[in-house]
């Protein structure tokens, strides 16, 4: 059986501009994880809502309302330390991979995503927090242009 061999005149440039593209969208990619993180970073007007406005009941056991009084853990009213919004940050792991991420070990609960484990709070999210999962489809189309703009100024 005789081979057949195609040879298309230009495919090598066309291979040398997509491995130029790849630092410029990588670039274009990582300002859109800054715009994610300006926006996730937010934090909602502070509000004071009561657990039985959310839950139906302040708390589910005598035992457990001794608990929360006796720790000493919580601040009545609470005061907010700015950490959880100082803790997101833009990582790019390899080349086109952004990841915007929180590792405060409350930031699941009040802004985590459906597939988040653990995910946003219901406490969280009538305060007004947005998850995750919202920002991201937010920030989304955005993103998509910003990387797209770069890629037709770059050709």
């Amino acid at each position: 059986m005789a081979d057949i061999f195609i040879v298309i005149d230009g495919v090598d440039d066309l291979l040398a501009k997509f491995a130029n593209l790849i630092p410029i969208v990588n670039t274009a990619m990582l300002a859109g994880g800054e715009d994610v993180k300006g926006a996730i970073a937010q934090y909602p007007q502070q509000t004071h809502i009561t657990r039985k406005s959310v839950y139906g009941t302040s708390f589910k056991t005598d035992r457990q309302r001794r608990w929360f009084f006796a720790v000493g853990i919580h601040q009545t009213p609470y005061q907010r330390t700015g950490q959880l919004g100082q803790g997101w940050n833009v990582q790019n792991p390899q080349p086109l991979t952004v990841v915007v991420g929180n590792q405060a070990p409350h930031a699941g609960y009040v802004q985590g995503g459906a597939q988040d484990n653990p995910p946003q709070s219901l406490y969280h999210k009538a305060q007004g927090w947005k998850t995750t999962d919202a920002v991201a489809e937010e920030k989304n189309e955005a993103v998509t242009q910003k990387v797209a703009r770069a890629i037709e100024a770059s050709i």
